[in-house]
């Protein structure tokens, strides 16, 4: 989830420039290299859309929320998203 996490917070460029189109690039290539290494593509878009839920909501909702849809934990701690 950590990388989830820091790929979504990779900064927004506010003006061209081709070193922050670098950054962003090898950023993005690191955190999926380091995901592939624990996981297959599925998983790594099961973490990428838990990710997005959980920061679209709010708190209460993300308790509660819990009663409706749970993660389970695949291999080497991705999670997967069930309804």
């Amino acid at each position: 989830e950590e990388h989830v996490t820091a790929l979504f917070a990779i900064p927004k460029s506010t003006k061209s420039s081709a070193g922050h189109l670098r950054h962003v690039v090898d950023a993005v290539t690191a955190h999926l290299s380091a995901m592939l290494s624990l996981g297959e593509y599925e998983g790594i878009t099961n973490a990428m859309l838990i990710h997005m839920v959980m920061e679209r909501v709010d708190v209460e909702s993300q308790v509660n929320g819990k009663s409706q849809w749970t993660t389970v934990s695949c291999q080497h701690g991705m999670s997967a998203l069930q309804f």
